[in-house]
Parts: structure tokens; sequence; C-alpha cells
């Protein structure tokens, strides 16, 4: 039997504005930090992976309402390969890697 472990993907952007979504964010908390962030920049960027995507776009949208005449949206999606690690459970030194590929979202809100 194998243990799937997954493991976090790179983070290409690591701007000050930069957003992380994940599927254990805290929405509302998210929220007040993107609305903090455009106070002190002209624009933020947020990211969402797999089944963040939903998220991201979803606090995207909320933004947008909030502030509806004065920001703008803008999506690009893409496709990342992420590697996945199987443990083997008799054997810790056995595994194998798993190469998978999962949506990403990139709004730029501005």
């Amino acid at each position: 039997e194998y243990e799937l472990k997954k493991e976090a993907p790179f983070k290409s952007f690591t701007r000050k504005n930069d957003v992380y979504i994940n599927v254990k964010t805290n929405m509302k908390a998210q929220f007040n930090r993107c609305k903090s962030l455009l106070e002190k920049h002209d624009e933020i960027h947020l990211h969402g992976l797999g089944i963040a995507v939903e998220k991201a776009v979803s606090l995207a949208l909320e933004l947008e309402q909030e502030c509806s005449p004065v920001l703008k949206l803008s999506a690009t999606t893409d496709t990342m390969n992420v590697v996945d690690d199987m443990q083997c459970l008799n054997d810790e030194t056995k595994s194998e890697k798993l190469n998978r590929n999962v949506s990403v979202i990139h709004i730029k809100i501005f």
C-alpha cells in the first residue's frame, strides 16, 4: 500500500501584492487583506491552483462588487505540472513520483 503526499507547488510570484488562495483560505480574512492591499497598491494579483480556482474567482468577484465602479479584473488561466510523492507504507525507502496537471488562474485586480 502507498500513501499519497502532495508536495507544495512552486510559487512563481513573490511580490507584496500577490495573494495565494487555497482550499483552507478563510475568505473573510482574505477579502479584508485584499482590500487593505488595494489601498496600498495600484493592483493586486490573486492566484488559485486546482480546486482553489473557484475560491479565487469568487473572491475577485466579491471585491469587484464591493468597489464596483473603480475596480477592473483581468484573468488568465494556465496548467501547471505538480509532482506528488507516493510513499510505500511497508518500505519507507521505496517511493514513486506522480506527475499530474492542475488548472491555475491568475487574476489581476486594478
